[in-house]
């Protein structure tokens, strides 16, 4: 499902859907799409917000320095096609293969 947009303060603002509550309050709330935190916190946001099937393990296919995932408790699989970065998987993610 795609969440609907609205204009909010010069802002566009994700709104989600609002089921129903056993108290009559909203369970999601709309994320900013202006961000003054870390990547981290959006990341954690954003997988609170979005997916219906708990995001668990991630594959990061291009992890490099994993500055995205920084402040993330996240279980994440590192690759990467540059091994200085000492990623869990030393690959290049154009050519993935399944088993």
């Amino acid at each position: 499902m795609i969440p609907k947009m609205s204009a909010h303060a010069g802002q566009a603002v994700a709104l989600a859907p609002e089921p129903p509550s056993p108290n009559g309050t909203p369970l999601y709330k709309p994320i900013s799409s202006v961000w003054e935190g870390g990547d981290g916190e959006l990341i954690e946001a954003m997988l609170n917000f979005y997916p219906t099937i708990r995001p668990t393990p991630i594959l990061d296919a291009t992890y490099n320095a994993g500055r995205f995932w920084k402040g993330s408790k996240r279980q994440v699989t590192s690759m990467d096609i540059d091994s200085q970065y000492d990623p869990d998987i030393v690959g290049d993610n154009r050519d993935m293969q399944g088993v």
